[in-house]
């Protein structure tokens, strides 16, 4: 079926709609979630224990968030085969490692097809960062549990 959402007969009017969606979007991440640091319309600061960057695309429109953390262990094979069984499982978004660095991220990409409410912003995040918690877990080895 046709997604008039994508498609316009004038295409200066959707383009102005995308911007419009994504600027709302914007004001209400800053807003509700007090990001103060800002580059070039990339929000960030810290969100219940991880590193949030909040990115956008009017093109499409799209939000991106990357919730992320120090991973201060040795990354080993394991390590990302655990990753991998996650990023397998994983709807939402994908587990990263970047292992020169020491940093364990969860990326997701978000489409603004229709303006961004308080309460989808927060169920957003949440899903989010359940994933992001899950993720990050999955990585820590288990000193409990034999398997």
């Amino acid at each position: 079926m046709h997604d008039p959402s994508f498609t316009s007969a004038c295409p200066e009017a959707e383009s102005f709609c995308r911007h419009k969606r994504v600027e709302s979007a914007r004001r209400l991440v800053v807003e509700k979630l007090g990001l103060d640091r800002e580059t070039g319309g990339t929000y960030s600061g810290f969100y219940k224990g991880f590193f949030l960057v909040v990115d956008f695309s009017e093109l499409h429109p799209l939000m991106v968030l990357t919730f992320s953390r120090p991973y201060p262990l040795h990354v080993n094979i394991q390590t990302y085969r655990r990753l991998n069984r996650t990023n397998q499982s994983s709807i939402l978004g994908s587990h990263i490692m970047n292992d020169d660095v020491g940093c364990y991220s969860f990326r997701a990409t978000q489409w603004l097809l229709s303006s961004l409410t308080e309460e989808d912003l927060y169920r957003i995040l949440g899903r989010c960062h359940a994933d992001a918690q899950k993720g990050f877990a999955a990585l820590s080895p288990c000193f409990f549990c034999q398997s």
